[in-house]
């Protein structure tokens, strides 16, 4: 699955337990486009939530090691 940097760095904030905000402050963008972006996420992980995109994304980053 080809990731940009960005969302590569949108997930590793979502992982370290970031709220929207807090990801919008440290990356400076708004709000609302950290969710649009998170949207977008979802959809090429096919979840619906930030634990399902974590356990995903996780399981996927484990798998590469092995």
């Amino acid at each position: 699955m080809k990731l940009t940097e960005e969302q590569k760095s949108i997930i590793e904030l979502v992982v370290q337990g970031k709220t929207n905000a807090q990801i919008a402050e440290e990356m400076g963008y708004c709000e609302r486009n950290v969710k649009k972006k998170l949207h977008k996420i979802y959809k090429t992980f096919k979840v619906e939530n930030r634990a399902a995109l974590i356990t995903t994304y996780l399981s996927m980053k484990f798998a590469e090691y092995i």
